[in-house]
């Protein structure tokens, strides 16, 4: 297992775009037994992911927005330490999208594996799953804590810095009008002084800088700026 994780931040050290990335972590999660892997980092309502996961899922879980209800994705924000799951442990429920969910996630070959979470940025979470479509699977993987945790902070680096693509869930854009005030805001603009720029009343500029905040997931206009500059909206 310790040259499993050696291998992997070597071969991510040297890796320059994303299909070199990705064929680091495949050939990590199948040298421990695991035939899939998953980064994702979820932040408000914007999702990044990096997987081997098949096309038709990764589409279905980005389209549908499926981190609403991801059972993975909310334990992992409770956790912050390796642990295990299963498709097949999963409380049955009268919710039909959820049911849904868990009979998509299996036919596509997601039926357990092991998640490790760390909270990032901005009360973001970082998450490195690895997959399987049997019903058992190796805990090996959780039972090394301090170096998984490494694994997914060098995965969540190498996505950021140098991969070349990274899946992205439907983004909250802002409108013209949203995207302005916000401008004006970052500016050191009051409400008032916005108003006056753009020759809006203070209301109507109050209510596109909320609509902007809440498609942000930003408590205060401060981390609202702080979001938009982070994605390059300003």
């Amino acid at each position: 297992m310790d040259e499993a994780f050696r291998c992997l931040i070597d071969k991510l050290d040297s890796a320059r775009g994303h299909e070199l990335m990705v064929g680091a972590l495949r050939d990590f999660a199948a040298s421990i037994g695991f035939e899939r892997f998953a980064y994702l980092q979820k932040e408000g309502m914007r999702v990044r992911t990096l997987s081997s996961y098949p096309e038709p899922w990764k589409k279905i879980y980005l389209e549908r927005h499926l981190v609403r209800i991801d059972p993975v994705v909310r334990e992992a924000r409770l956790r912050r330490e390796p642990f295990a799951w299963s498709a097949d442990q999963w409380k049955s429920t009268d919710d039909r999208e959820m049911r849904d969910f868990r009979n998509e996630a299996i036919s596509h070959g997601i039926r357990s594996g092991i998640t490790v979470a760390v909270e990032g940025s901005f009360a973001s979470t970082l998450m490195l799953t690895l997959a399987s479509p049997r019903r058992e699977i190796s805990t090996t993987f959780s039972q090394h804590g301090a170096k998984a945790i490494q694994a997914l902070l060098s995965v969540h680096y190498r996505s950021l810095v140098r991969s070349t693509r990274v899946d992205v869930g439907p983004r909250q854009t802002l409108s013209p009008k949203e995207l302005l005030c916000v401008e004006w805001a970052a500016r050191g603009r009051n409400g008032p002084q916005i108003a006056d720029i753009l020759g809006m009343s203070p209301r109507t500029v109050q209510d596109h800088l909320d609509k902007a905040r809440k498609k942000a997931a930003a408590s205060t206009v401060p981390h609202l700026i702080a979001i938009a500059k982070d994605r390059s909206w300003l």
